[in-house]
């Protein structure tokens, strides 16, 4: 009885949620700049700590035979009786790849005014891509390949890509869908397609509806890619089974996921992003 559909989800919410991915990153960066005033090493951070050409601040060092002139930190020299080149840290680019769900299933919504768990995935892209651009590092929508923020938010609201674990080649690797399909074909679809060495983060967006079955009395549910029905009596009957069964399957995937050595985070669309983006990006995830 899962994935069901109680409204046709809406496709003109690209700017909607361009704006709530633009006012989470803007939270995150506030965090993520607390986090490095207190001296602490972000997750994410892929700063080799040698000279070159960078573009942060490392250190200043002496200047020496064959420095440009123009690296000379004057002001710098000036307080002292050396000559002083201003020296950055020399980066790696880091690789980033998002698999983003995008079939019916997860272009279902509880209610006509919450968002899809398809925009909700959209909002944690546009955010993870946002964090790449910071950073200078490339960003990968499966199925589409390496995109600016602008490209991005255009391709989520034209929906116009089918991802595949085939083209999963970053680094580090977000996966961003419901995950209701049995775990045999989760696995064998995508999962073991995945090497274990890659830092992977399995986000798991279900409605509120979906995990709750909040109807009383008869209820009609149609499956979103068919044009299946099927018709409840006492849906209050069978609430308690249909629990049991959903966290069942969450439990395996979670279960799977760890045993990975991978992240896990299940969110309900509609609550607050915030907490759950910050564990991923500052801390690893839960693991």
């Amino acid at each position: 009885m899962i994935p069901f559909r109680l409204f046709p989800s809406s496709p003109e919410r690209g700017s909607s949620v361009r704006q709530q991915a633009e006012e989470l990153f803007a939270q995150i960066r506030s965090a993520q700049s607390a986090v490095q005033t207190a001296g602490t090493l972000l997750r994410g951070q892929h700063s080799q700590r040698l000279g070159g050409p960078g573009h942060e601040f490392w250190q200043y060092r002496d200047f020496q035979s064959g420095d440009h002139s123009r690296s000379i930190d004057w002001k710098q020299s000036g307080k002292t009786d050396r000559t002083l080149i201003r020296q950055k840290e020399k980066e790696t680019q880091q690789r980033t790849s998002i698999w983003l769900q995008n079939d019916p299933s997860v272009h279902f919504k509880g209610s006509r005014k919450s968002l899809t768990k398809y925009e909700c995935g959209a909002i944690f892209a546009l955010v993870i891509s946002m964090l790449g651009a910071k950073r200078h590092d490339p960003v990968s929508l499966s199925g589409v390949g390496a995109l600016s923020v602008d490209d991005l938010t255009h391709v989520i609201e034209e929906q116009a890509f089918t991802p595949s674990v085939d083209d999963l080649n970053g680094h580090e690797i977000f996966l961003l869908g419901d995950f209701l399909d049995p775990l045999s074909d989760l696995r064998r679809t995508m999962f073991d397609g995945i090497p274990d060495y890659k830092t992977v983060h399995l986000i798991q967006s279900l409605d509120p509806v979906e995990l709750d079955l909040p109807f009383s009395g008869r209820t009609v549910f149609e499956a979103p890619a068919a044009h299946d029905r099927e018709q409840i009596l006492n849906v209050a009957q069978i609430r308690t089974a249909y629990q049991s069964k959903l966290h069942a399957h969450l439990d395996e995937i979670s279960h799977h996921i760890k045993s990975r050595g991978w992240s896990y985070t299940m969110i309900r669309t509609g609550q607050d992003y915030l907490p759950p983006l910050l564990d991923i990006i500052l801390h690893g995830g839960e693991a």
